[in-house]
């Protein structure tokens, strides 16, 4: 549901929502890859890898790790931002 409120003009607004869940379900792989995914898409390539890293470390077996590891493949191993 957070990542439907991403928009070009206001990304800060999904990510507000799903920022808090890692406090909640602090292991959760699905909440890691979806605000690995929208930093990702906002530039903030360091903070999504390490969400995408978290992801794998918390469930890597799970579809979430296995996409969190698509994306790391193919970011930079550092990022700009």
């Amino acid at each position: 549901r957070a990542a439907a409120l991403v928009t070009k003009r206001n990304p800060v607004r999904a990510c507000s929502r799903l920022g808090p869940l890692t406090a909640v379900f602090p292991h959760a792989a699905v909440v890691r890859l979806h605000l690995g995914t929208l930093l990702l898409w906002t530039g903030s390539l360091q903070k999504a890898g390490d969400q995408f890293r978290l992801a794998v470390g918390d469930e890597p077996k799970s579809p979430y790790a296995r996409a969190a590891r698509q994306f790391l493949s193919i970011i930079p191993a550092t990022g700009t931002k």
